[in-house]
């Protein structure tokens, strides 16, 4: 029963690194709509709550998740001339730091609602908060390809589905 509950959690987590990948291309709303979408479903399923209360907390879970669409790009006025708001604020040419602030605030506003609601514990949500924002400073302070760099990310954001549960 736990090996099939943890291998349906797994599936969710490549799910989610793929469509951040596919995401990242020509289907921005893949990422954008998708993901979040996929994210508050699993929470509906994976709490132990009343319907209502996994209907709440997948809907706010989902809802939060539009932090997505912050976008994480470096500044580069030359280049660019609408840097994002990140890159606008922190002037952070190389992208490591906006890509840690903005792994810090997707997974925050994304996962606020379990900790809350006492699906997540704070060791869990500290872990995952840290660990979204150490994955987005090393994909982008390590220079990976485009694939692995998504793939890495998008997995960091599907671990929620991990940490639920105490």
């Amino acid at each position: 029963m736990v090996e099939t509950v943890v291998a349906k959690m797994g599936i969710v987590v490549g799910v989610i690194a793929v469509c951040w990948y596919i995401g990242g291309g020509r289907h921005s709303w893949v990422r954008d709509t998708l993901v979040p979408i996929i994210l508050g479903i699993a929470v509906g399923f994976l709490i132990k709550a009343p319907l209502y209360l996994k209907i709440w907390n997948g809907f706010m879970t989902c809802g939060g998740f539009q932090m997505i669409r912050l976008g994480y790009g470096n500044y580069s006025p030359e280049d660019d001339p609408e840097p994002s708001f990140l890159a606008s604020i922190t002037h952070d040419r190389g992208g490591w730091w906006i890509r840690a602030i903005y792994g810090v605030l997707v997974a925050v506003v994304g996962a606020i609602w379990l900790k809350v609601g006492g699906y997540v514990s704070l060791p869990k949500f500290l872990l995952f908060v840290a660990g979204n924002g150490l994955l987005g400073f090393l994909v982008s302070r390590l220079r990976l390809p485009r694939l692995a760099a998504d793939l890495v990310v998008g997995a960091g954001i599907g671990s929620l589905v991990l940490f639920i549960g105490g």
